[in-house]
C-alpha cells in the first residue's frame, strides 16, 4: 500500500446530491475490482471533525494512465463540502489500495449483489470485470434507492444488463422487504451475499437474510460509514418502537424508512437494545428481555453494568466504550449475568446514532445469542486442558521414571565395580595362598 499524489480532472453531479470524481493518479496503481482507496486533502475548505481524508470505493479501476473514478453521496461534513467545491486539477493525496471486497475470478455460485444508495459504487467496478471477462457464474443486482433521482449509474447499468447474458438487475424505490431478497434467490443454486451501504442498511438486510436463512458465511458486507441515510435508519428504528413517529412527519424523509415488518423480523431473530448518549437503555426488545430474564420497566434507564458477569477486564468496557464515543461500530462476544444470576453470550454489535449537528444522541446494539456455541468451545477448550494436563503430567512421571532408571543404572553400574573389585581381591587372596602353601612346603623339605 503506497500514498501517491493525484489530480482531480472532473467532476460532475451524477444523481441528486451525487458526485463523481474523476483523478489522474501520477503513476499507475494496481488495484482490483471492488476495493477501495483513501482521499486526504492537503488543505480542506471547510473544517471537518473528522479529519481531512475519507475512505471511497473505486466505481473504476486507475487504467493505464493512472485515470480512476470514485463517487460519494454529499452531507453536511466539511470533506464532502470540499470535495463538492475543490478546483479542478487540484491535487489530492491517494493511499492504496485496501479491502478484499471483490469477485472471484471463477464461481460455481450465482453472486447476489445488495446495494443501498451510494452502496452501489463498489458493485460497479466487479459489474464492469465481470462483464469485460465474461465470467461465467450468474450475477445479481438488488438496488435500493429512496427515489429514482437518487439511484445513480441506472443507464450504465441496463447496458451491462444489455450486453451481459449473466447480469441481471432489479431496482426498488423504498425499503430493501424480504420479498425484495427473494426475488433474487433460486432453490436449486448456492448462493454468495454482497451487501454494500451504509451501516444501518447493511445490519438489517443482514438480519433478514439469516431470517431467511441464509448462513452468515455466505454474506459478505462493505460498510459505507458517514452517511446520513444509516444515521437516519438507525434513528428511525428509536422513534418506530417507541411509536413517536407522527403522521406526516418529513423529519426521515431524506432517508429509507424502516418498515414495521423488518422490526418484527429483528424481534424474531435478534436481540436489540437502545440507550441515550450516557448509555443509559431506553429499549429492549423482547427477545432481549426474556435471554436477560429481566422485564422491559426493569431494565428502562439503567446503565448496562446491571448485565456485567464478571468475566470481562475493565479494560474490555473502556475500548467498547472509546470506540463508539469515538462514532465507529464495536463489534464483539459479550459474557452477561441474567437477573436470576445464570450467563449467557451474545455476538454483538454496537453503533453510534448522530444527530443532525453531528454529535452522539444515542446507542443500538443488535445482538444474536451464542451460548450454545460458547458452552461447546468451552467444553472443547476444557477437554483440551484436561488432555493438556494428562500429558503434562505423563511427562513428569516419565521424567521421574527416567531419573529412577538412571539411578538404577548407576547403582548398578557402581555394583558390578564393586563385584569386580572383590573378584579381584579374591583372586589375590587364591594367590596369595598358593604362595604361603608353596613356602610351606618348602619349609618342611628343609
Amino acid at each position: 500500500m503506497e500514498t501517491i499524489r493525484a489530480i482531480l480532472k472532473e467532476r460532475k453531479e451524477i444523481a441528486e446530491q451525487t458526485f463523481e470524481l474523476v483523478l489522474e493518479a501520477e503513476h499507475h496503481i494496481l488495484c482490483l475490482p471492488g476495493q477501495y482507496i483513501t482521499l486526504t486533502l492537503p488543505e480542506p475548505l471547510y473544517p471537518d471533525k473528522r479529519g481531512n481524508g475519507r475512505n471511497l470505493s473505486l466505481v473504476s479501476v486507475p487504467d493505464s494512465e493512472g485515470h480512476f473514478t470514485v463517487a460519494f453521496r454529499m452531507s453536511e461534513s466539511g470533506f464532502k463540502r470540499t470535495l463538492a467545491e475543490l478546483p479542478l486539477s487540484s491535487e489530492i493525496s491517494v493511499t492504496g489500495p485496501k479491502g478484499v471486497f471483490g469477485l472471484p475470478n471463477t464461481n460455481a455460485h450465482p453472486i447476489i449483489m445488495v446495494a443501498g444508495g451510494i452502496g452501489i459504487t463498489p458493485f460497479m467496478s466487479m459489474i464492469d470485470y465481470h462483464t469485460s471477462a465474461k465470467l461465467p457464474f450468474q450475477l445479481t443486482l438488488l438496488y435500493a434507492n429512496s427515489s429514482p433521482a437518487r439511484a445513480v449509474y441506472r443507464d450504465k447499468l441496463a447496458r451491462y444488463e444489455e450486453t451481459n447474458p449473466n447480469f441481471t438487475v432489479r431496482n426498488i424505490y423504498g425499503d430493501i422487504d424480504a420479498e425484495f431478497l427473494k426475488s433474487g434467490m433460486s432453490d436449486k443454486d448456492k448462493l454468495l451475499w454482497y451487501v454494500a451501504g451504509p451501516p444501518g442498511m447493511v445490519y438489517a438486510v443482514q438480519a433478514q437474510l439469516h431470517w431467511l436463512g441464509v448462513a452468515e458465511g455466505d454474506i459478505l458486507t462493505e460498510m459505507m460509514t458517514g452517511y446520513e441515510t444509516g444515521v437516519h435508519l438507525a434513528s428511525e428504528v428509536h422513534h418506530i418502537v417507541n411509536n413517536e413517529t407522527a403522521e406526516g412527519d418529513q423529519s426521515f424523509a431524506p432517508a429509507k424508512r424502516i418498515s414495521k415488518s423488518l422490526l418484527d423480523v429483528l424481534d424474531k431473530i435478534a436481540l436489540v437494545v437502545m440507550t441515550d448518549a450516557e448509555g443509559n437503555i431506553t429499549y429492549a426488545n423482547k427477545e432481549f428481555c426474556v435471554i436477560a430474564k429481566y422485564s422491559l420497566d426493569e431494565l428502562m434507564g439503567q446503565n448496562h453494568r446491571i448485565l456485567k458477569s464478571g468475566h470481562h477486564p475493565q479494560s474490555f468496557y473502556e475500548e467498547l466504550w472509546k470506540t463508539i464515543s469515538g462514532g465507529k461500530v464495536w463489534r464483539g462476544e459479550i459474557k452477561n449475568r441474567a437477573k436470576d444470576g445464570s450467563f449467557y453470550w451474545l455476538d454483538t454489535a454496537i453503533a453510534p446514532v448522530f444527530g443532525n449537528t453531528g454529535a452522539i444522541t444515542s446507542y443500538i446494539a443488535v445482538r444474536f445469542p451464542i451460548t450454545d456455541r460458547k458452552r461447546v468451545e468451552e467444553a472443547l477448550e476444557r477437554a483440551a486442558n484436561v488432555a493438556y494436563r494428562a500429558a503434562k503430567e505423563s511427562a513428569e512421571k516419565n521424567v521421574e521414571l527416567k531419573k529412577v532408571k538412571d539411578n538404577l543404572e548407576k547403582n548398578v553400574s557402581e555394583l558390578r565395580k564393586f563385584q569386580k573389585l572383590i573378584i579381584g581381591r579374591e583372586l589375590k587372596m587364591v594367590e596369595l595362598k598358593k604362595k604361603i602353601s608353596l613356602l610351606e612346603n618348602n619349609k618342611q623339605n628343609i
